[in-house]
């Protein structure tokens, strides 16, 4: 297997119910962390999650990528990354330096970008968006809507 570019890095720490990341961002490490966040879905039982889950986390650190200041030239942008199960769902948060909330556009029918932030809020439950002096909080809520379901019927 070759070695990942540096553009790749990240330290991650995964503990039961948690996953941590600081991310050094670039599209090849957005696509990485979407296959992590997956499995580590799944790992807790909350596959019914994954995929939405992989999906919130990229739109979010993809609009990092694309729309956050840079600390300065040439520098690569930067993100930390939370994941945690909760009662009834699953939590993502993304921290960003740029205090700059993000902007929900209304893309054409024909344009191929400006849907990410409204495809977010379209899958999650709640979405908080929490500016601060070093930068801002983005944190995804995902509740599962039948979170204690009926035990199945067995024949008498």
């Amino acid at each position: 297997m070759p070695p990942l570019s540096t553009a790749a890095r990240a330290r991650t720490a995964s503990t039961p119910g948690q996953l941590t990341m600081a991310l050094a961002l670039t599209e090849e490490s957005v696509a990485l962390v979407r296959s992590i966040v997956s499995s580590h879905a799944r790992l807790w039982g909350l596959g019914r999650f994954a995929d939405d889950l992989a999906l919130i986390t990229t739109e979010l650190l993809t609009n990092v990528v694309k729309h956050a200041d840079s600390p300065g030239p040439g520098s690569t942008k930067s993100a930390d990354l939370l994941i945690q199960p909760t009662l009834n769902g699953l939590i993502a948060v993304v921290h960003d330096n740029d205090p700059q909330a993000p902007v929900a556009r209304t893309p054409s029918d024909i344009s191929e970008a400006g849907r990410g932030l409204h495809l977010v809020r379209a899958l999650t439950s709640e979405l908080i968006i929490t500016p601060g002096t070093r930068g801002k909080d983005i944190t995804a809520v995902l509740t599962d809507p039948d979170p204690h379901p009926e035990p199945l019927a067995t024949a008498a």
